[in-house]
C-alpha cells in the first residue's frame, strides 16, 4: 500500500510540475498578446443581462527582420480590415479596433465561448533601427502587416574611459 500511494504522490507531483510548465510558457510566450476587449456601445459588459463572455483574448504577433525592413504581422482573426486603426505613436506601433459580436442577446443559451468582443488596444514596442516615417500597411485573411523601412545602422565607436 505504501509503494502505490508514494507512486501516486509522484504522479501527481508530476503532473502538476508539467501544469505549471504549461502556464509558464503560456505567460512567457504569449503575456504580451493578452488584450484586454472592452465592451461597444450598446453591448452589455460581462456578467450583466446573462452574457458571461470573455473580457480578454490573444491577439498575437510576430516581428521579423529583412535585409531592407522590419515586419511586424498581428493576427486580428474576426476582425475587418475597416475596424482597424493602425498608427505610430513615439517608438510603438499602435493598433486599436473593434471587434464586433454577431450575437442577439435575447434568449439564447451558450455551452461555451471563449472569443472576446469589443474595443481593443495593444501596443508594440519598435526597434530602434526602424524609419517610422513611410511604413507600408496590409490586411489579408485576419494578419494584419505592417512593413517598416530600416534606417541606416550605426557605427559602433569606442570610447576612451579618462
Amino acid at each position: 500500500m505504501t509503494t502505490v500511494l508514494r507512486e501516486l504522490g509522484r504522479s501527481v507531483n508530476r503532473a502538476w510540475e508539467n501544469l505549471a510548465e504549461g502556464w509558464r510558457e503560456l505567460f512567457r510566450s504569449g503575456k504580451d498578446a493578452l488584450t484586454r476587449y472592452v465592451p461597444a456601445k450598446g453591448e452589455e459588459p460581462a456578467g450583466e443581462a446573462g452574457w458571461e463572455g470573455p473580457v480578454w483574448g490573444l491577439l498575437p504577433a510576430e516581428i521579423k527582420e529583412t535585409k531592407k525592413s522590419v515586419v511586424v504581422q498581428l493576427e486580428l482573426p474576426g476582425i475587418d480590415r475597416d475596424d482597424v486603426d493602425v498608427e505610430v505613436v513615439d517608438d510603438n506601433l499602435v493598433i486599436r479596433g473593434e471587434k464586433h459580436s454577431d450575437r442577439e442577446h435575447v434568449a439564447e443559451s451558450y455551452y461555451l465561448t471563449e472569443r472576446a468582443y469589443g474595443y481593443f488596444q495593444r501596443v508594440i514596442p519598435l526597434p530602434s533601427n526602424v524609419s517610422t516615417s513611410a511604413p507600408k500597411a496590409s490586411y489579408r485573411a485576419g494578419v494584419l502587416t505592417v512593413e517598416f523601412p530600416k534606417t541606416a545602422s550605426r557605427a559602433s565607436r569606442r570610447i576612451a574611459v579618462q
